[in-house]
């Protein structure tokens, strides 16, 4: 305990975690913070160690919200706009770009009006930030350990 001290951290947990009288399971954390609201130990499940039930302070980012606009051109009627850009844009009649780009918008606001959409994200949260690329990595290599023995049936491949 007095290591504990030393370093400004916490040991939440203060009863015997263990059917034989002892302090097994550990909940530690800085001394200053907050994050454990309350901790309560229960006998929930048949094992020789109690549960630790913790209820803990974290807060999550805040939500990211972008707005996209867009069109379902899924949808279109094919025919129906074949029609109207024939009737817009006959072929004998010359048209500036400028004309051109304000018909055709005007046809796709007709047959697929902008729809605005609202997405929400969240930031990734740090302790994952910082172990993300370590994570990939060690995926990456199960994954093409699990290939070459799907291949090979190796046991030595297995134990990769």
């Amino acid at each position: 305990m007095d290591m504990l001290n030393t370093f400004n951290l916490t040991q939440s947990v203060k009863e015997p975690t263990h059917n034989r009288g002892h302090i097994l399971d550990w909940l530690v954390h800085r001394s200053d913070s907050d994050l454990v609201q309350s901790t309560t130990i229960s006998n929930a499940i048949s094992s020789d160690h109690l549960c630790i039930i913790s209820h803990l302070k974290m807060l999550l980012p805040p939500p990211i919200i972008t707005k996209k606009m867009t069109r379902n051109i899924r949808n279109i009627n094919r025919t129906g706009i074949i029609k109207d850009i024939q009737t817009m844009l006959p072929p004998s009649v010359p048209v500036t770009a400028q004309d051109l780009d304000t018909k055709l918008r005007s046809i796709m606001d007709k047959h697929a009006p902008l729809k605005s959409q609202r997405f929400s994200s969240r930031q990734s949260t740090v302790w994952y930030n910082s172990i993300r690329d370590e994570l990939r990595h060690a995926k990456q290599q199960r994954r093409r350990a699990e290939r070459m023995w799907l291949k090979s049936k190796l046991r030595v491949h297995k134990q990769l």
